[in-house]
């Protein structure tokens, strides 16, 4: 029964961390300028490119065996699912820059509107 108390916990910890990256990020991609919502994707990218780097420096080609035969697969499946997380990251970004640019643009046609008036 301990263990799986101890998984419950683990579980319910790493959701709680996920829902407040998540909401870390969309605070941060409402903010007026653009660069502070970039902060979260552009270091998971760059976490999980050195760590591929890492791994790919630490491969040691068999004999006999091409370099793109061997090492360009581990880089590809490497880089693709550690990536899936820069991906959610952005499309946030993305979705609160439009919202974020739409009630920007009512606001200036209400203004417009007032001003013609």
């Amino acid at each position: 029964m301990p263990v799986l108390i101890f998984w419950l916990i683990t579980i319910l910890i790493t959701l709680i961390l996920l829902a407040g990256l998540i909401v870390l990020q969309v605070f941060l991609s409402r903010a007026k300028s653009k660069i502070p919502g970039l902060i979260l994707p552009i270091s998971t990218f760059v976490i999980t490119l050195l760590v591929v780097l890492i791994i790919v420096f630490a491969m040691k080609v068999p004999e006999g065996s091409s370099v793109a035969g061997t090492i360009l697969p581990v880089a590809v499946i490497g880089l693709i699912p550690p990536n899936i997380p820069t991906l959610i990251l952005l499309l946030i970004y993305f979705l609160s820059r439009k919202k974020l640019n739409d009630d920007n643009n009512q606001e200036i046609k209400k203004m417009t509107i007032q001003d013609l008036e």
